[in-house]
């Protein structure tokens, strides 16, 4: 038969690790044993020799059955399994959970195995049932439980026991093979750490011999499954390298490329020209050459004026009387000070209260409310009436008074108004005849003092013309001169500036001509790499086709495999 290689490389190509093939084997095999039944793994399960200890690993191993001596050599009775939570009531004496020699129970914690009552020498040992996570290689054909391998056998002829340097890794049942080992020989049992003892007597005898110790192989029917699933296994480890085989992403440098600088605008600049002989120190100054009229000139300071004084016209004060002032008529009666308006009380006959007129008021009240005498009170009323027509009769009198008093006043003030208009008439004429004569000395004065000044004036002007016209004639003839040497050095150094210009552009298009040339190298050299990343970007993009196509496959491979293996597991478990 093929091996497990070539049959799972049949269905996918070549994996190119056969370290993993193994794993993948080795894990499914595990999960395969995991998943079925116990009554379907007895056909191939292993029972141990005798433990006569606790703590027994089976890290290794799925665990079927836990069988104890109940205090007969050789007679074992089934252990009870109880959860891990009852590890310390299986051993309690006064737990339901405890164990007995005829009852005993186990538990499995961290991966070994623990009984109770625990194991002892016969006859109180115990036997596990087990079956083993078989170590698998890509190489194999087919998958047995164990392989152990020990070249420290002794064997002597005719005998059926072996001795080794430990018996830790071989259990009941392994089949032997080796120098001097008859075909078919099993290992019948195990008598301690270094002893177990063979099926069939050893033919020879020998030191330190090398033994294969091999368990039952699974049916053909398991290995079919496990060829499924690590075939599923193997899809994912391709796909997986699919992924970390895509090419890397295409990048561009333009690195070892350096852009041309382009050329400085050239500085054209030139002085402009001088002249030795400026104009403006070549003529001279007018006003230096001029005399000032101001000096010529006999100023004009005028005559002194004395102003006509007039005295203030006197008016003579009318004899008008004071201003008219009102005197209100006087109130008699017994309080003097009070007034017409004025309230207090007062009492029914009483003689002061009579004649106090600001009591009257309360008076009357006290008939009308007190009293309750409507006469008196009407009569009191009557008394009040007289009083206020006799006082408004007075009050008309000082009124007509004071009207006749106005009236005289303002006559009196008219005829003031009047005499001292007429004086400030007068006053203003004389001061008018005053100014008339003062004015007519004045300009007398004034007409002598500016022909003298006209005079003086003229002959002033007349020297500053002439001074005048001299400076700028000689001011003239010197500019003029001053201004064809300036256009003669002008024109030299324009020539020299326009020479310098010349000489400057053309050396700035010699540059400019150079940056163009390389700008296009330049170009060039950056057009090159693009067309290179542009093809990298091609080439990149056909392979990611290539390996999604390739993906896309593997996962496709991957659910068939995957749904065929769990279909067939199913069918295993059920069958």
């Amino acid at each position: 038969m093929s091996t497990f290689k070539a049959r799972i490389e049949d269905y996918v190509g070549s994996v190119g690790d056969d370290t993993f093939l193994g794993d993948a084997l080795t894990d499914t095999s595990a999960e395969v044993i995991r998943a079925m039944p116990i009554g379907k793994l007895g056909f191939f399960s292993v029972e141990s020799s005798d433990f006569i200890y606790n703590g027994i690993d089976i890290s290794n191993h799925k665990l079927l059955s836990v069988v104890r001596e109940h205090g007969t050599d050789g007679e074992y009775v089934e252990c009870r399994e109880v959860s891990p939570a009852y590890f310390r009531k299986a051993q309690d004496v006064n737990s339901l959970f405890k164990g007995t020699v005829d009852s005993p129970v186990f538990t499995v914690k961290n991966s070994k195995v623990h009984v109770f009552p625990s194991p002892a020498s016969s006859p109180n040992a115990v036997r596990l049932e087990t079956v083993n996570f078989p170590t698998v290689t890509a190489s194999q054909s087919d998958i047995s439980q164990t392989t152990v391998t020990d070249s420290t056998c002794d064997t002597t002829d005719g005998s059926a026991n072996v001795t080794m340097d430990s018996t830790a890794n071989i259990e009941v049942g392994f089949s032997v093979s080796g120098t001097g080992v008859q075909t078919g020989s099993v290992v019948q049992s195990i008598t301690n750490s270094t002893t177990f003892v063979l099926s069939k007597n050893a033919t020879a005898s020998n030191s330190n011999q090398t033994f294969t110790f091999t368990s039952d192989n699974l049916p053909d029917s398991i290995e079919d499954v496990v060829v499924l699933g690590a075939t599923a296994k193997a899809i994912q480890y391709l796909m997986a390298r699919v992924r970390t085989s895509l090419p890397s992403t295409p990048t561009i440098s333009f690195s070892g490329i350096t852009a041309p600088s382009a050329p400085s605008a050239p500085t054209i600049s030139y002085s402009n020209a001088s002249l030795s002989n400026a104009v403006s120190t070549a003529q001279d100054g007018v006003a230096v050459a001029q005399d000032a009229i101001t000096t010529a000139v006999d100023g004009y300071t005028g005559e002194s004026i004395t102003q006509a004084t007039t005295s203030n016209a006197g008016a003579s004060s009318s004899s008008e009387s004071s201003s008219a002032s009102y005197t209100a008529p006087s109130i008699e009666g017994s309080a003097g000070d009070k007034t017409l308006l004025s309230m207090t009380d007062g009492t029914v006959n009483t003689d002061t209260d009579q004649i106090d007129y600001d009591k009257w008021w309360d008076i009357t009240a006290e008939f009308i409310e007190n009293e309750e005498d409507a006469e008196l009170a009407q009569l009191q009323m009557e008394k009040i009436r007289s009083y206020i027509t006799a006082f408004n009769a007075e009050v008309a009198d000082a009124q007509n008074a004071m009207r006749a008093s106005i009236e005289n006043a303002k006559n009196a003030h008219e005829e003031a108004f009047l005499n001292a208009r007429l004086a400030t008439e007068a006053n203003i004429t004389n001061a008018r005849i005053d100014g008339s004569i003062e004015e007519a000395s004045i300009s007398s004065k004034t007409s002598s003092s500016i022909a003298k000044m006209r005079e003086s004036t003229g002959a002033s002007i007349a020297k500053m013309q002439a001074s005048t016209n001299a400076s700028i004639a000689k001011m003239r003839e010197s500019t003029g001169a001053s201004i064809a040497q300036m256009r003669e050095g002008t024109n030299v150094a324009l020539q020299n500036a326009v020479r310098t210009l010349e000489a400057s552009i053309q050396d700035y298009q010699l540059e400019v001509e150079n940056f163009r040339a390389s700008t296009q190298n330049y170009s060039a050299k950056v057009q090159e790499k693009i067309s290179t990343y542009s093809a990298d970007i091609q080439n990149y993009s056909q392979q990611v086709d290539r390996y999604v196509r390739e993906y896309s496959w593997y996962q496709d491979q991957y659910v068939r495999f995957d749904t065929k293996y769990k279909e067939s597991l199913q069918v295993l478990i059920e069958n």
